[in-house]
């Protein structure tokens, strides 16, 4: 079994593009991190808070509960058998919905059966319920209702996203309402159009959001940094922003500026300002590595200037089979180079994972 800082390694390289290498390939590559032992404590899986909506991200909250007794891999396997719901699983998760204070008797009519949890959820999922298996004892509970909905009790959680809602400056509204809860306690994330939310937790704090923002309403200081970051990938080309987007991230929050047609974006902490990401694609690539053995000196330019950092002697995982590199050094960042060309090895963005 790999180590905690291999599997981190390894689940990075699983998340870059068009990954394409053979078991064996990715067991060769496994040795190398074993013989080389570096230094990762945690990484940053690409795309965890973009383009989230809430319903996908309650489908990740209600198998949260679950990951502590089911392997990372099984998550990737098939869905387990699907039924007719048994009445007394019905009436169990409608017992469940009742208890966040929803009255609306939803129609539960998929039941899907896991070695370690049942599932028994509405066909919109609308609301699901994941239960003990064999049992009614409830693991979680989830369902979404109309803001207008929503029972009193939640009032004060409301108000406190609503208060979020307001630093954009927009007329916004929330829609929709997900409420869920499981043993640690429950959480609500209201959502607004345009898939953005705002989420908080049973302590009534905000535990997430991802929010849109008109760029004319952007520190200048901040957009220019972002223009900065991006100009090496683009050859000095100077682009412009068309749209911005703020969420949540563990390390501080973000913000995300991104060109109308989205052929190029920059990320950066908003207390910060430190650049995390860039990305531009182009058919026109400015870098290219034809090799891992170029992945650190065709690199190095481009980091150091957007990131400021000296890749020196970093460790190389990966290659254009993968549709990137990670580049690994104890004790300092670490990053992955995204490819847009598997054939030429174009770059068309890099990243830092989270530390």
């Amino acid at each position: 079994m790999p180590s905690f800082d291999e599997q981190i390694v390894l689940n990075e390289l699983r998340s870059l593009p068009d990954q394409r290498l053979t078991d064996e390939r990715s067991e060769m590559i496994l040795e190398k991190i074993r013989g080389q032992q570096p230094r990762v404590e945690k990484a940053h899986r690409r795309g965890t808070h973009l383009g989230w909506t809430v319903t996908v991200l309650i489908t990740c909250l209600v198998f949260a509960a679950l990951i502590g007794v089911k392997p990372l891999g099984s998550l990737l396997e098939p869905k387990g058998k699907m039924s007719a719901v048994d009445p007394e699983y019905v009436t169990a998760a409608r017992k469940a919905v009742q208890s966040l204070g929803v009255e609306r008797k939803f129609r539960f009519d998929v039941m899907e059966r896991e070695s370690d949890y049942w599932i028994v959820r509405t066909e919109n999922r609308e609301a699901i319920v994941t239960f003990t298996p064999n049992t009614t004892k409830v693991l979680s509970v989830s369902a979404t209702v109309k803001a207008g909905d929503l029972p009193k009790v939640y009032q004060p959680f409301e108000e406190t996203a609503r208060a979020v809602l307001q630093e954009t400056k927009q007329p916004l509204r929330f829609q929709t309402v997900n409420l869920f809860r499981n043993t640690e306690g429950t959480s609500l994330y209201f959502q607004a159009n345009d898939n953005q939310f705002v989420g908080v937790d049973s302590a009534n704090r905000v535990n997430g959001y991802s929010l849109n923002f008109k760029l004319e309403d952007m520190d200048r200081e901040l957009v220019s940094a972002a223009e900065q970051a991006l100009s090496p990938l683009a050859g000095g080309q100077t682009l412009s922003f068309a749209t911005v987007q703020k969420y949540s991230d563990k390390r501080e929050g973000m913000w995300k500026l991104t060109d109308k047609e989205q052929k190029y974006s920059v990320t950066l902490g908003a207390v910060t300002h430190q650049i995390y990401e860039a990305q531009y694609f182009s058919d026109q690539y400015q870098y290219r590595i034809k090799s891992a053995d170029e992945a650190v000196t065709v690199s190095k330019p481009l980091i150091q200037a957007i990131f400021g950092t000296d890749i020196t002697g970093y460790k190389v995982y990966g290659g254009r089979s993968w549709g990137g590199y990670v580049l690994v050094s104890t004790g300092k960042p670490s990053f992955s180079v995204l490819l847009g060309d598997l054939e030429t090895g174009g770059i068309i963005g890099i990243h830092v994972l989270a530390q």
